[in-house]
């Protein structure tokens, strides 16, 4: 069966700059060459475009942005962010978050770009039909934006009590989210049997003051 992927514009960076010593550089490849290999699709907001600097591109195989998607072929599919998607992130965004590590700390807001992601995933399992698809970032909260610490997509569910939950906040706390870990491990690294291999995957993760 064919597995659908919702790539944050994190995901691709990662492949494009060739960090190959970063966290699930090899699982990222992995899953570019099994889209390239029509295994599987990979959505993406029209929004992470504006994400991709040209300075991403001083170590990579590729000239530009333009040249990725070109060798990427059909195995990308953006989504435009069309007025009802749109709606749903302002009303996304207008729900109040709990700071998991202490209430009395104040919340975070959901950057606009994050979003935007968040809800396009959405619109894709729900309008489009693609049920299986998951959201793949590596946004766990970690670091600052221009807007500072925003809810991160990986750990989201923290954020928001049950009892709290907008039915926007309910749509995302339904939509599958993972960092970037191929589900199949790579059994040989090199000419070294890798019998050590981050098992640990889903939303669930803990979290961050």
């Amino acid at each position: 069966m064919l597995d659908n992927l919702f790539w944050d514009s994190c995901v691709f960076i990662r492949y494009i700059t060739n960090d190959v010593g970063a966290p699930h550089f090899a699982d990222i490849a992995r899953f570019v060459d099994e889209a390239k290999a029509s295994k599987r699709k990979i959505y993406y907001s029209t929004i992470s475009l504006a994400e991709f600097r040209q300075e991403y591109f001083d170590n990579s195989k590729f000239g530009s942005i333009q040249d990725f998607f070109d060798d990427m072929g059909s195995a990308c599919i953006p989504i435009e962010p069309n007025p009802n998607v749109m709606i749903s992130v302002g009303e996304l965004r207008s729900a109040k978050s709990t700071n998991p590590s202490d209430p009395k700390i104040a919340g975070r807001v959901i950057a606009t770009p994050d979003a935007i992601v968040m809800m396009s995933a959405v619109y894709a399992r729900d309008a489009l039909g693609i049920e299986d698809i998951v959201l793949h970032s590596t946004d766990e909260g970690k670091g600052k934006s221009w807007a500072g610490k925003t809810v991160p997509i990986i750990g989201f569910d923290n954020w928001y009590p049950e009892a709290t939950r907008t039915d926007r906040v309910k749509e995302v706390c339904s939509l599958a989210r993972e960092k970037p870990i191929h589900p199949v491990p790579d059994m040989f690294v090199g000419n070294v049997v890798n019998v050590a291999f981050d098992a640990k995957r889903g939303s669930g993760d803990q979290p961050v003051a």
